[in-house]
């Protein structure tokens, strides 16, 4: 299989996900093609709250543990979500 057209952009993401997930552009494609081919096709696509959305999208990377974020009482420091 070819996919001809692919925007640069696009295809400098997924090789930059590809490197992050440790292999090559064809099984990281092939990835996202069988995730995306047991979904059914009624399904949406929307998750159910905002904050499954931002599990799901750092869950790869090791979750949300390790993100630092600006104190509320001092904006220039940075402390470990959850803190």
């Amino acid at each position: 299989m070819s996919i001809r057209g692919i925007r640069p952009d696009v295809y400098e993401r997924l090789r930059v996900r590809a490197a992050e997930h440790g292999q090559s552009m064809e099984a990281e494609v092939r990835e996202i093609l069988e995730a995306a081919a047991e979904r059914p096709v009624d399904q949406e696509l929307e998750p159910e709250n905002f904050a499954d959305l931002i599990r799901r999208r750092f869950a790869s990377s090791g979750g949300l543990a390790d993100l630092m974020v600006p104190s509320r009482k001092d904006p220039s420091k940075l402390v470990p979500l959850g803190e």
